[in-house]
């Protein structure tokens, strides 16, 4: 997160106002997420050993390219 200047509050904006387009991944036993918003995007996946789904792990974030016209 650090190398791409996001922050915690971009991820969480992301979180709650961005979209899954994709399909969750399976990977290292884990179910993965992949949510965008135009700007920036986040795969995340859940803590299996916490039994409640209240715990998160963000394993990526990215900046999406601006595509030119």
């Amino acid at each position: 997160m650090d190398e791409r200047n996001i922050i915690e509050t971009d991820v969480v904006n992301v979180l709650e106002h961005g979209r899954s387009l994709q399909d969750p991944m399976w990977d290292n036993w884990r179910w993965r997420y992949r949510v965008e918003t135009a700007n920036i995007g986040v795969v995340i996946t859940f803590e299996p050993e916490a039994g409640d789904i209240d715990e998160l792990i963000v394993v990526t974030t990215f900046r999406n390219r601006r595509r030119s016209l």
